[in-house]
């Protein structure tokens, strides 16, 4: 097995901030903007908003922001992935008209696809956090829209990370601060690339023991 951290914490680069509302049910969310602020885990980090206005009845939501091309897993050259770990940080500085909201990673391929208690919950006024979660399988995820499909950890995907709750009657009223966000996978190598490996090896050793004739 092989390692690899995919890496959003300091020095500061871009944690990802365009987003997209891959689900809501009133159809009435809006994204009021993103910024910098002078606060930290450390200095700088990311600003997101988020609002609707009271509905009726239960109404739910998922907002995804995708990273640039840099944060993509290619599986050629990397072997077939088999388990993620991820970790963000997160200031909830506002949260009203929900009781909390939860975190997620997030997986653009073809759709958006989120996993299942991959984070955690936040609730306003906690201070930072870092929420997340490992040993991250492909079955954990599922579409941000309410399919029924999950992502192919044997194709290219885009990573991301993704806040879903749920509002009702008071609306909903969101500011978090986002920073520092990893991703650690874990991949297997292709059988045939484990083949090739035995075989060099072999070769090697028959070599260093005179079992197989050198060119003079």
């Amino acid at each position: 097995m092989a390692k690899e951290t995919f890496d959003r914490s300091k020095p500061h680069v871009n944690i990802g901030t365009v987003s997209q509302i891959v689900t809501d049910t009133s159809g009435q969310l809006t994204l009021s903007g993103v910024g910098d602020q002078v606060g930290g885990n450390p200095a700088p980090s990311t600003q997101l908003f988020f609002s609707a206005p009271g509905s009726g009845g239960p109404e739910s939501f998922v907002v995804a922001y995708p990273f640039d091309t840099d944060f993509v897993f290619d599986p050629v050259g990397r072997g077939r992935l088999e388990s993620m770990d991820f970790f963000i940080d997160v200031l909830p500085t506002e949260i009203t008209g929900t009781a909390n909201i939860e975190v997620t990673l997030a997986i653009l391929q073809d759709e958006v696809y989120v996993a299942s208690g991959s984070g955690g919950s936040v609730s306003q006024g906690t201070g930072w956090l870092t929420v997340g979660d490992g040993g991250l399988l492909a079955s954990d995820f599922f579409e941000a829209d309410g399919g029924a499909g999950q992502p192919d950890f044997g194709r290219v995907f885009q990573f991301g990370y993704a806040f879903m709750g749920d509002y009702s009657t008071q609306g909903l009223n969101v500011e978090l601060g986002v920073d520092n966000m990893s991703v650690s996978i874990t991949t297997v190598p292709e059988p045939m690339s484990i083949v090739v490996l035995l075989v060099l090896c072999g070769g090697a050793l028959m070599c260093r023991r005179g079992l197989v004739p050198t060119m003079r």
